[in-house]
């Protein structure tokens, strides 16, 4: 008679694998400077847990910000994506008028997730200038974009940069 059934010996075995990754923590215990920094790690994740509390309330205000302002509004026409092609396509019944596709921003504010996303996005310096044109862009919902539409959004878009990359960010 066998002790173990087969498919309980493969969950010993994995079990026993499982168990070599606990094998470093054998180094914390026999010296003093690892016990130390794991110590010091261990301690800190208080502070970061609070900190990270704090940056998801500062993005989730920006958020439900941006979905309050611009929900919807970031749309576009295939025929004409910046505006200037077309001064006389309007809307977005010109668009599908004229056999144009109305399009939206792969960033845009249209829900908090999205709008999250896209603050994040913004925020690690990569695509805010680009979000900056086609907010400032913006003319409303299912109106195309025009050149400089609407620049005093400009102010909120710099103002939410500079606090998330010279304040929150700098926290960590």
């Amino acid at each position: 008679l066998t002790l173990f059934s087969s498919g309980s010996s493969l969950k010993v075995v994995r079990t026993m694998r499982v168990m070599r990754v606990l094998r470093p923590l054998k180094l914390v215990r026999s010296y003093e400077g690892i016990r130390t920094i794991v110590e010091g790690l261990l301690n800190s994740v208080e502070t970061l847990v609070n900190l990270m509390i704090i940056t998801l309330l500062f993005y989730l205000g920006f958020g439900i910000l941006f979905v309050n302002l611009l929900k919807g509004q970031l749309w576009y026409c295939s025929l004409d994506p910046t505006g200037e092609l077309m001064p006389d396509l309007e809307t977005r019944a010109d668009c599908e008028q004229r056999g144009g596709v109305w399009m939206n921003r792969e960033s845009n504010f249209d829900n908090i997730g999205y709008s999250m996303l896209t603050l994040l996005h913004m925020s690690t310096g990569e695509g805010w200038l680009e979000m900056l044109v086609h907010i400032v862009d913006s003319r409303g919902v299912d109106l195309q974009p025009r050149r400089n539409a609407r620049e005093y959004m400009a102010i909120l878009v710099c103002a939410f940069v500079s606090l998330s990359n010279f304040c929150i960010l700098n926290l960590f």
